[in-house]
This record gives structure tokens, C-alpha cells and sequence, in this order.
């Protein structure tokens, strides 16, 4: 599921750490594809995170709040 977006995350994160714009396993990128999210898994390092990784999560109802106010 999702295997060349999963490609693509790859490679941003290791472009992310390329660049020292993160370390270890700080920071992430994620895409949004529907009504689900890949994200990158916490305590992943970047040396070792490989496509499979990446989780998908179901994005069902949610709800957040901003300082212009609740969406």
C-alpha cells in the first residue's frame, strides 16, 4: 500500500538529515493521501528507516485547535 509515496518520504528524510536539518530521529515528514496519513515511526534513526516503515493511520474525524481558532 502506498509503496511510492512510502519512496518519497524515504528519500525527503534522508535529504532532512543530509542537510542537518534534523538528528537522530527528531523531526518528520508525513503526506496525506484520503482520508489516511503516512507518517514516519518515533525512535526510527534515519541510517536504518526504509520504505516499509513508514505507518499508515486512518484519518477518521479530527479535530484540532490554532490560535485562530477550532477547526
Amino acid at each position: 500500500m502506498y509503496e511510492n509515496e512510502r519512496e518519497k518520504l524515504c528519500e525527503a528524510h534522508m535529504i532532512l538529515e543530509k542537510y542537518g536539518l534534523v538528528t537522530y530521529t527528531s523531526g518528520n515528514v508525513s503526506v496525506k493521501i484520503g482520508d489516511h496519513v503516512l507518517i514516519k515511526p518515533s525512535g526510527v534513526p534515519y541510517t536504518v528507516l526504509k520504505p516499509e516503515d513508514f505507518v499508515v493511520i486512518e484519518r477518521l474525524y479530527v479535530q484540532y485547535h490554532t490560535k485562530y481558532g477550532q477547526k
